[in-house]
């Protein structure tokens, strides 16, 4: 898949999981969204040449993995700028959303022909549910259109809350 397919899904989960499943307010799931839902979904294409895909960030491991350093990162700087440690559940739902948009990369990719690297390093083989050219556009524009349709449903339920907020 292209990258903005890659991309628009990460935040449409993201943004739907963390309101609806995790019952985290709008404001909040809009922030997870576009941060952790945006980094998510473009991890697993950080390093590799074009047309290659590197076997460790397509895997699962790779999921589970990948993200920690970046949660570290942006625990530190919560903690330089505000000058006190996020809450733990933060922490974990922060990585939590991270590995969700990544995960669902990993499932857009293993429907191209170039498949992912499910088990790496115990299993070498790819691992292809279909065998679509990563620039279909009947793919892409599917997964864009789910994705654009569980964004505006979210809104459109969550914005009553957003007008509620006391804005000073």
């Amino acid at each position: 898949m292209k990258w903005v397919s890659h991309v628009v899904s990460g935040v449409g989960a993201v943004l739907a999981v963390s309101y609806f499943i995790f019952h985290e307010p709008l404001y909040t799931s809009l922030i997870l969204a576009s941060t952790a839902g945006v980094l998510g979904s473009l991890l697993p294409d950080i390093h590799h040449p074009p047309m290659k895909r590197n076997a460790f960030l397509h895997s699962l491991i790779g999921a589970v993995l990948t993200p920690i350093p970046f949660v570290m990162v942006f625990c530190f700087a919560y903690y330089t700028i505000y000058d006190k440690m996020v809450p733990i559940e933060q922490v974990y739902l922060i990585y939590k959303m991270i590995v969700l948009a990544y995960l669902l990369h990993l499932f857009g990719d293993s429907l191209s022909a170039g498949g992912i690297y499910l088990c790496y390093p115990f299993k070498r083989k790819k691992t292809a549910l279909a065998h679509i050219a990563y620039d279909d556009p009947y793919l892409n524009y599917s997964f864009i259109a789910v994705s654009v349709l569980l964004i505006l449903v979210t809104l459109a339920i969550g914005s009553k809350e957003l007008l509620e907020l006391p804005f000073k």
